[in-house]
């Protein structure tokens, strides 16, 4: 299943209590603080901790087995350092939510890459078709993305990967200009929002706001760091990821060399051929 990375946290709390994770002071239960019954609100910011529902976890002796909003803390099972967790090594990670009650959750080491060494990215991974996954992960020396996905960031933190900025909860190029039906997107609004009607420039992770799916993070190669593609789903929305989904998206592309080598195999060894895409104003890596 293609995952689309989102925040695990969104704008903090501005005076929610504390209390103490690890040693270190923490926002208390989320249910103290809630802006609005019956949702669970998010702790304000406290590095090396990952949030998850509606406290922090510590992120150098904890997991949380879920997401910012429905989560538990729980022990982590001695992760290999600078990789994503491996189906075949998750056991111990599976019994440690499971005892926690957070039996088949996402699996979330970091949720920013302050979570993770100096020379390590916090990454959304690929792990199965109904688990996901945050990792650190070993950064590039030359700041390219490494992750499956893309970095993961609180808003207000720095990323590691060159020349991004956090924005809606991954790290992404600052002032690019996606095409959006005809439309420009300006730069405080560079998401486009794709409905039945009229699609709409927002901001990053609003269209959910706005009524309106899927959402256009990105139209052309130009808009992605080093060493990830602008991809597209079947059912709308794209976003720049590093693993290269062949059989479940399309590759965004300006002119026909943006159509990368590796997607030769999905047409028959011929090469690929960037043509017009009927989403809004793309172009798309398509067999000849």
């Amino acid at each position: 299943m293609q995952r689309d990375p989102a925040a695990l946290r969104v704008t903090p709390v501005v005076g929610a209590k504390t209390g103490s994770v690890g040693g270190v002071a923490t926002p208390v239960d989320a249910g103290q603080a809630a802006a609005t019954p019956g949702t669970v609100a998010t702790p304000a910011f406290v590095p090396a901790t990952v949030a998850c529902g509606g406290k922090l976890c510590d992120a150098k002796k904890e997991m949380c087995c879920g997401t910012e909003s429905a989560g538990a803390c729980a022990p982590r099972r001695n992760p290999k350092k600078g990789v994503a967790l491996a189906p075949q090594d998750a056991a111990a990670q599976f019994a440690a939510c499971e005892a926690a009650d957070a039996g088949g959750a996402d699996l979330v080491h970091c949720d920013d890459s302050g979570d993770c060494a100096d020379n390590e990215v916090c990454c959304d991974s690929w792990f199965s078709s109904d688990r996901g996954h945050r990792a650190c992960i070993t950064a590039s020396q030359a700041g390219a993305n490494v992750c499956d996905f893309s970095e993961v960031c609180v808003v207000g933190q720095p990323c590691k990967t060159s020349g991004t900025v956090c924005a809606g909860g991954t790290c992404q190029l600052p002032n690019r200009v996606v095409d959006c039906g005809g439309v420009t997107c300006p730069t405080d609004r560079p998401v486009c929002c794709a409905a039945s009607g009229k699609p709409i420039c927002a901001a990053a992770d609003a269209c959910g706001e706005l009524g309106s799916r899927p959402e256009y993070r990105c139209s052309s190669p130009k808009h992605c760091p080093a060493k990830s593609t602008c991809q597209t789903r079947p059912l709308g929305g794209s976003a720049c990821h590093g693993l290269l989904d062949i059989g479940n998206t399309s590759v965004a592309c300006d002119v026909d060399a943006d159509c990368r080598r590796d997607y030769r195999a999905a047409c028959g060894n011929k090469a690929p051929k960037c043509a017009r895409d009927p989403r809004p104003q793309m172009r798309v890596c398509s067999c000849p």
